[in-house]
């Protein structure tokens, strides 16, 4: 639904039911179940690489299973069977937990206090575990050892979270670090790499104790914060990064608000996929390589690279059955961003980039006719299966979703400029970027950043585009067309942005 008077968009997001979340989270509590007490033969096929260091995959894989057993307990009932599993699991998870290996290297390395205490923190929330090794690990943490290396932000928040669960740290001691984490910057996936997302991601969840904590008292401004998300989601959903995917989703929740069009087409995949697979693929899932083995060796391969998107996809479960539910089914309304600044950057950038090449074309400088959403989707899906031609399956969802077709075309276009922008596909950019604009709405955060890139783009000269970087290559006709085309390009937008004002 779209309100004339403000230019805001609104739309009905319809949540996922409660008994499918509750359905797919006992299947992978199932699933742990089936491998933690296998843990170490696994252990012994993988990798000597991933078994070097003080923390070892199969501390990894624990510690995430504790979070998974932390999670589903705080959800209440889970069914019958369900409420079966859980004690079960955490049975497993303490029968597999070498507690004195792990007193062991914390006795020599107490920096190492929260990778390799958190499953003993966890285990002591259920009354499981060594009294000996909580004792020592409650211990580090009161005397601030634990904090004897310099961490990146959302490590930092994860010392302190796990600090938490012991009580040597207040719940809230994690957020007060989120100001540090990327999501306080202008970070968007037009520059960013995985591992910034990543980061972005666990920030959250250590933030608000995996939902347990509101964000409105962290200080942030929720309405770029969320934005920042929805842009990541585009950039994921079409290339199938499923691990990272369930992770945004997860931090979108987190904020407690209604689910925006990106997070639902997200979880359209994510549903999409495991009808198909009944398991969610990870991307360092190689099915040549899986091919070759055979026995104990490919069951521990196959563990070693689903358990993980798995795992998170049940903690998506597990928040959202837990969390409180004022709001969540209230409309989703789209972010109302400050444009001035873009738009006066593009127009700098045009006047600059006008007398360079000596030329204007007035009639490329029209503001863009308003193209019907159906279009628009089209010309996205056209650019998408040019630049990601083997993840059809993302493409196919898209194709076939029930939402509205112009906040579709909106989630399309801005996957197209992230894609375009991350090859430095200046064409098909400036193409994404017109069609988007051509969609009546407000414009997004990636519209802006994508404005804003192109924008960092020029040079002092005026000229547009790293191909121009040698100076010699900006004498030629070339450069000089090429800058006029951009420029023009650059002018329709910032109408567009100017008009939506």
């Amino acid at each position: 639904m779209r309100s004339c008077a403000d230019s805001s968009v609104t739309a009905s997001i319809k949540m996922p039911g409660r008994a499918l979340l509750r359905e797919h989270l006992v299947r992978i509590l199932e699933f742990a179940l089936e491998h933690v007490p296998r843990l170490a033969v696994h252990a012994r096929q993988w990798e000597a690489e991933e078994n070097d260091g003080l923390v070892k995959i199969a501390d990894k894989v624990l510690a995430e299973t504790a979070i998974l057993a932390l999670l589903a307990s705080r959800v209440g009932s889970l069914g019958q069977r369900g409420d079966a599993l859980l004690p079960r699991l955490v049975h497993a998870l303490d029968e597999a937990h070498d507690s004195e290996r792990i007193a062991g290297i914390l006795l020599r390395c107490p920096q190492a206090a929260a990778p390799l205490g958190l499953t003993q923190a966890v285990l002591s929330r259920f009354g499981r575990g060594s009294r000996e090794l909580e004792a020592q690990v409650r211990q580090i943490f009161a005397d601030g050892t634990a904090e004897t290396l310099e961490r990146i932000p959302y490590r930092a928040m994860e010392v302190r979270w796990v600090g938490s669960l012991l009580g040597t740290h207040s719940q809230h001691s994690a957020m007060e670090l989120l100001g540090l984490n990327v999501l306080s910057s202008p970070a968007h996936p037009i520059t960013m790499d995985r591992e910034t997302a990543y980061a972005m991601t666990h920030g959250v969840m250590y933030a608000t104790d995996f939902g347990q904590l509101s964000l409105d008292q962290a200080g942030l401004d929720i309405s770029v914060a969320r934005a920042r998300i929805d842009a990541a989601l585009a950039w994921v959903i079409v290339n199938e990064d499923l691990d990272l995917l369930i992770e945004l989703i997860i931090s979108a929740s987190l904020f407690r608000r209604p689910w925006s069009p990106y997070s639902l087409l997200g979880w359209d995949l994510w549903t999409t996929v495991w009808s198909e697979l009944q398991f969610l693929p990870s991307p360092s899932f190689d099915t040549r390589t899986f091919g070759s083995m055979a026995g104990e060796r490919a069951t521990a391969y196959a563990f070693r690279h689903v358990y993980h998107t798995n795992y998170v996809s049940a903690l998506l479960c597990a928040i959202l059955l837990a969390m409180p539910q004022d709001g969540l089914e209230d409309p989703w309304i789209a972010p109302a961003l400050e444009t001035s600044t873009a738009v006066h950057a593009c127009e700098t950038a045009v006047r600059k980039a006008s007398m360079f090449a000596r030329q204007v074309d007035e009639s490329n400088g029209a503001p863009a006719k308003p193209l019907e959403a159906t279009r628009a989707i089209a010309v996205c899906e056209g650019l998408l299966s040019e630049m990601l031609p083997t993840h059809s399956r993302a493409r196919t969802v898209l194709r076939q979703s029930q939402i509205e077709p112009s906040l579709l075309a909106a989630v399309m276009a801005d996957a197209t400029i992230i894609h375009a922008a991350r090859t430095y596909d200046l064409p098909k950019l400036f193409v994404a970027l017109s069609t988007s604009s051509s969609v009546p709405g407000p414009p997004s955060l990636t519209v802006l950043e994508g404005l804003r890139f192109i924008v960092r783009q020029q040079f002092q000269d005026g000229c547009i585009g790293l191909h121009f970087l040698a100076s010699q290559h900006r004498q030629s006709a070339m450069a000089r067309e090429a800058t006029s085309l951009f420029a023009a390009n650059l002018e329709r937008c910032a109408q567009r942005l100017a008009a939506a004002a």
